[in-house]
Parts: C-alpha cells; structure tokens; sequence
C-alpha cells in the first residue's frame, strides 16, 4: 500500500482507494532489434467515496500532505456516478 493511498482511505467517508501503475513504452532506434524504453511512469488511484460525506477539497488535501519523499501531483478526472 502506498502512502498516498493510506492517506486516501484515512479520509472519512471514502470507501475504497485503488493504486494501479500505468508505463508508456516508446520504441529505441539503437540496433535492429526491436527495443523499447519506458518514457514515463505514474500511479493512478481511483476513489470511491461516499460524496454526501467528502468534499474533493478533503480528497486534494489528504494527497497533498501524504508523507513520503515523492512530489505528489492531484487532478481530478469524474468517472460515472453509481446510480442506486
């Protein structure tokens, strides 16, 4: 578990914190061989949240005051709402 998903889960009224790692591959021209080179790497989380409980302002928070050494940067991106 990663200190930002920790931080995630922390806040009251989130139900569930996914991690998963999304890599870029960008082919090399260095021989003939077929060869590729990460060109970035990043973590994802998705959140579930209870939003009559969190505000996104709490989720942003908790993220920017993870600890760790790494620089954490937040944006938000809405996914589908569930319908009960």
């Amino acid at each position: 578990m990663t200190a930002v998903q920790s931080a995630l889960e922390s806040v009251k009224g989130v139900t569930e914190a996914k991690v998963s790692l999304e890599c870029k591959l960008v082919p090399t021209e260095r021989s003939s061989l077929p060869r590729v080179r990460p060109s970035y790497t990043r973590l994802l989380y998705m959140v579930k949240y209870e939003p009559d409980k969190v505000k996104l302002e709490d989720l942003i928070k908790a993220v920017k005051n993870a600890p760790g050494m790494g620089y954490y940067e937040t944006k938000v991106k809405e996914g589908e709402q569930k319908k009960n």
